[in-house]
């Protein structure tokens, strides 16, 4: 655990570099110390598979990001590099597959806790449009509605398809939006997904027992004191200023995201069987 908390220190430090490169090392390290995670935390887990995306993810996102910062006329490498590592289209297939086949603390570091760098690459978005943004981020809604709708099996897959949705308003804050409205919504972004972890990583397929149901619905979906709200309604709030299509879309997909997270959370308490 020592070196999560090692990594996450290098992804908040990160922002405050004097330097890109500095920046750029802090998160190579970061990435490479939660690598280990895939050989050093037990899980039943493909971890090759896992292992093996994210090492070509994070070599392939981090060449793009080094070209686009050092070479302007390659600077929407720098853009594409950030849509790959939140996984947003035309990426969001192969981050999937990275995130469900990796432990549960892995995935939260890859899913979250390394968002928190890219903060520092808001100043140079600034040739993005927010109509280039939206067109990305449209289509990454109906690729994570498909998959919900169609391809969705279990918990970690939701946690993995929900990181990558906060991707989407990331990228979109950070073109769009102040860093310090950026802070804010990653604060309360990071507490509902340690919170959304913790209440799922611990329910097996099959019975989950009614108490924690119970407990874990009012935590993540009660109104209108709860995680789940605040993160949405801090996203919401946000996105007012992005326009309306960029609302429109995130509460379709929010509202159909907790009728999920509801449905397999009393599902699990209803039933004994494998499913």
């Amino acid at each position: 655990m020592g070196l999560f908390l090692l990594a996450g220190f290098l992804y908040v430090v990160s922002l405050s570099w004097p330097s890109f490169l500095g920046v750029w090392l802090a998160m190579e390290a970061a990435g490479l110390i939660v690598l280990t995670g895939f050989f050093t935390v037990s899980n039943l887990v493909n971890r090759y598979v896992g292992l093996l995306g994210a090492v070509i993810a994070s070599g392939v996102g981090s060449g793009m990001l080094f070209l686009g910062i050092l070479n302007e006329d390659l600077a929407y490498l720098l853009f594409l590099s950030i849509l790959l590592k939140v996984g947003m289209f035309p990426f969001v297939g192969w981050v999937v597959v990275v995130l469900v086949n990796s432990p549960w603390v892995v995935l939260y570091f890859m899913s979250c806790v390394s968002k928190i760098s890219l903060v520092y690459f808001s100043s140079y978005l600034s040739f993005v449009s927010l109509d280039s943004v939206l067109v990305f981020y449209f289509f990454s809604f109906v690729v994570l509605v498909f998959i919900l709708l169609n391809g969705l099996y279990d918990f970690k897959m939701l946690f993995a398809i929900s990181s990558i949705s906060t991707g989407c308003l990331l990228v979109t804050f950070l073109v769009g939006a102040g860093v310090e409205e950026v802070l804010k919504f990653l604060g309360v972004y990071l507490v509902f997904s340690f919170v959304f972890l913790l209440m799922i990583s611990g329910i097996n397929v099959g019975y989950a027992g009614a108490d924690k149901t119970v407990i874990s619905v009012f935590t993540l979906l009660g109104v209108p004191f709860s995680v789940g709200i605040l993160y949405k309604f801090v996203g919401s709030y946000t996105l007012l200023n992005m326009g309306i299509y960029f609302v429109l879309v995130w509460v379709i997909y929010s509202c159909l995201e907790f009728m999920l997270i509801g449905v397999w959370l009393f599902e699990k308490s209803a039933v004994v069987e494998v499913w």
